[in-house]
């Protein structure tokens, strides 16, 4: 089989007298005049398997351009294969596609913000300021804070593998607590953010939190810490962080220690020892 030329950048479909389409075209019809005359042409195949490649490779930071530059195909027909809406392709499309491998990527080369997102609310949500990440990774405040308003959809590798870095370094190292930790930890719940123990994956776009229900055995300490420290409302835990505070935290504690901590009545505090004791339903 002759060269394969790169397809025209400016006509998804053939257009007369253009040069690069032209081109294209007379490779094409060759091309498949000598498959089917070997009895070698293959029909149109599924495009799932060339989707998925292309959604790895992205991940890794390549663009459509540079899958396109690399197997020989436009940007634009990549971007359909990507985006599902080519939902067949010829089978020498495919195998263009998935002969493309990882480039290794430039410092200021783009990816995907994704992980980086998550890691940024999961520091915050560890009672971390968006100005300590800042000096940490060395970032501009523009790009944390729009980090973690979730307002980029591509980072630099430099910005991802820093905050990566730092997470990773400070995973089981909280910040003191102070004003600023207390306003970080309290933001991050309001708007639903998770720790870096939630994810299974931080960086797959499709992993989903663990939201921490009772038998996931998830439970989130820094809000019963909240909670034992008057911050936050006893009745605003969930289940799973009420059993854990009775039976971890204060299950040596007296009754009035108990209820001056928690500001719940002495019934609340037999309820739900008995539920730690006996595993028994009780009301909050």
């Amino acid at each position: 089989m002759s060269h394969r030329p790169q397809r025209c950048p400016d006509h998804h479909h053939y257009r007369a007298g253009c040069p690069a389409c032209q081109a294209y075209n007379t490779w094409y019809n060759r091309t498949r005049l000598e498959l089917v005359t070997a009895g070698e042409w293959a029909a149109p195949v599924d495009a799932a398997e060339a989707r998925a490649h292309i959604a790895a490779l992205a991940a890794a930071g390549m663009t459509n351009r540079s899958i396109g530059e690399r197997s020989g195909l436009s940007e634009r027909t990549v971007g359909l294969i990507a985006a599902g809406k080519q939902r067949v392709v010829q089978a020498d499309t495919a195998a263009a596609i998935l002969g493309v491998t990882v480039v290794e990527l430039r410092p200021r080369s783009q990816v995907p913000a994704v992980g980086s997102v998550r890691r940024v609310r999961a520091m915050i949500w560890q009672g971390h300021t968006r100005t300590w990440i800042c000096d940490e990774t060395r970032a501009a405040s523009r790009t944390i804070r729009r980090l973690s308003n979730g307002q980029l959809d591509r980072v630099t590798v430099v910005t991802r593998d820093r905050l990566a870095n730092l997470l990773r370094d400070h995973i089981d190292r909280p910040p003191a607590d102070t004003r600023d930790s207390r306003a970080s930890r309290r933001e991050a719940r309001a708007r639903g953010w998770f720790g870096p123990g939630a994810w299974a994956d931080i960086d797959d776009p499709a992993c989903v939190p663990d939201r921490g229900p009772a038998e996931s055995g998830f439970v989130d300490h820094v809000a019963i810490t909240e909670a034992l420290a008057g911050r936050v409302r006893f009745m605003d835990l969930r289940e799973q962080e009420r059993l854990a505070l009775f039976r971890d935290y204060v299950s040596d504690w007296t009754y009035g220690k108990i209820t001056q901590a928690l500001s719940v009545s002495p019934a609340t505090v037999q309820s739900w020892r008995t539920k730690v004791t006996y595993g028994t339903q009780v009301a909050a």
